[in-house]
């Protein structure tokens, strides 16, 4: 066990937001600029060089991010500045995403995170030749990590193209509520005064665009969440709202498993018409350009926070081939399909590894 001392934000840096960027300040090129989901775009402004930890504080709230300058740091991003020379950045952000950042976060209908708050959070601060062991041992394994998260989105997007261009030739676009077999739905989310325990699927479940059934926790709602919310198997559920906008309207399909669980308000659940097109196919077309783009051009941003409603759906065109080329392409899936679970089991192990390590690193026992 370490017996490393424990110290406040406060005491060992200046949490500070700068100006909101407005949307006539963006520019296709120059310094990136970092918003409460990540980068937002590009600036001629500039607010830090070098290594700074940034943490989204509104809308996106607990997002930790390392990034290197020169870049701005939008508002929505509460920057960590002035950082003690005792601290690594990079240690810094391990020990921030260990910890998790939720008990800082205020505000039901606007999440926020303010620096009144931030400089009250303690970390463990071992000596800096101990930090820098931490994060060699931890980016180590997170190379292992993201490579494969890298080869599942490179599989993923292989799979995608091959169903677009064989379906180029014999396809036809149909409005979103026509191909529905019951009304678009939100989920629920829980509440800080819930009182029925329950599991919530987050939106790391559905952004990579496969379904992820770990990613889940556990809270108490306002009502039976099984009730109202309940993940039903085949149903497609969608991003609603997210700092990163390339993330909004992404979908995945629910796995057989996934009706003991609830989803959030932040995803809308989409029942298809398994007559008109066939399940396998639903989140390979959804998750394409061709209705992506449609899907994030009516997004709206509040405070950082991408958001898409019900109401934006409602014209939507969605990719329908014919039924001889969607029974090609069913094969085609599902081999991918396979390809994909295999990578999967390889990711969970990726992902044991990088736990085992960060138990390890932070008991000081590397």
């Amino acid at each position: 066990m370490n017996t490393w001392p424990t110290l406040t934000l406060g005491e060992i840096c200046k949490p500070k937001q700068w100006p909101i960027l407005a949307k006539k300040d963006l520019e296709v090129r120059g310094h990136p600029a970092y918003g409460a989901g990540g980068l937002i775009g590009y600036t001629n402004q500039k607010s830090h060089d070098g290594n700074v930890v940034l943490i989204g504080c509104r809308g996106t709230c607990g997002n930790v991010m390392l990034v290197s300058g020169p870049l701005y740091a939008s508002g929505n991003a509460m920057a960590l500045d002035a950082l003690s020379d005792r601290v690594n950045p990079r240690y810094l952000a391990i020990a921030l995403e260990r910890r998790g950042l939720q008990d800082v976060i205020t505000g039901s209908s606007q999440p926020q995170i303010t620096r009144t708050n931030l400089v009250k959070v303690r970390i463990p601060v071992p000596p800096l030749l101990v930090q820098n062991r931490i994060v060699a041992a931890l980016e180590s394994a997170r190379f292992t990590l993201e490579a494969t998260e890298r080869e599942i989105s490179g599989l993923t997007s292989l799979v995608q193209y091959a169903v677009l261009e064989r379906s180029r030739h014999r396809t036809k676009f149909v409005p979103l509520p026509e191909l529905l077999t019951r009304p678009l739905r939100n989920g629920l989310s829980p509440s800080s005064k819930g009182r029925y325990p329950g599991t919530v699927l987050t939106l790391s479940a559905i952004t990579g665009g496969h379904f992820r059934e770990s990613a889940q926790k556990s809270g108490f709602f306002d009502s039976p969440p099984l009730d109202k919310a309940r993940v039903q198997e085949g149903a497609l559920l969608i991003c609603r709202g997210n700092g990163n906008r390339k993330l909004v309207g992404v979908g995945a399909l629910a796995a057989p498993s996934a009706p003991t669980y609830a989803f959030p308000d932040t995803m809308i659940e989409a029942r298809f018409d398994a007559q008109q097109i066939r399940s396998e196919l639903i989140p390979h077309l959804w998750n394409s350009h061709a209705v992506q783009h449609q899907i994030q051009s009516r997004a709206k941003t509040t405070n950082g926070t991408y958001k898409i409603s019900q109401a934006d759906l409602q014209d939507v065109q969605f990719i329908i081939p014919s039924e001889d080329v969607q029974a090609e392409l069913v094969d085609v899936v599902q081999r991918g399909d396979r390809a994909h679970r295999r990578m999967q089991q390889r990711l969970i192990l990726a992902q044991q590894l990088y736990d085992s390590v960060q138990y390890r690193a932070f008991r000081d026992e590397l």
